[in-house]
């Protein structure tokens, strides 16, 4: 089965003022949020949210906030 051609998001970086987003951590309010986008063995969309200050993780999906075991049951591989 052929694959559809990626997004092309642009890259950013945590050093550079013009790449950072307007997120902010849930947890202690902190701007210093890495996220990383990806799609998982399901098919699913979703994007980890990982705080520098706190080191609070959390995982979204499209419809809001994900639980780990959530993602981790659409990670798996199936038989």
């Amino acid at each position: 089965m052929a694959r559809s051609a990626p997004v092309s998001i642009p890259l950013g970086s945590l050093t550079q003022a013009e790449s950072r987003t307007d997120l902010v951590c849930s947890a202690c309010g902190s701007d210093r949020v890495t996220h990383i986008s990806v799609t998982l063995t399901d098919g699913s969309p979703v994007r980890l949210l990982s705080c520098r200050s706190c080191e609070h993780r959390s995982w979204e999906g499209p419809d809001g906030a994900l639980e780990l075991g959530d993602v981790l049951d659409s990670s798996r591989k199936r038989a």
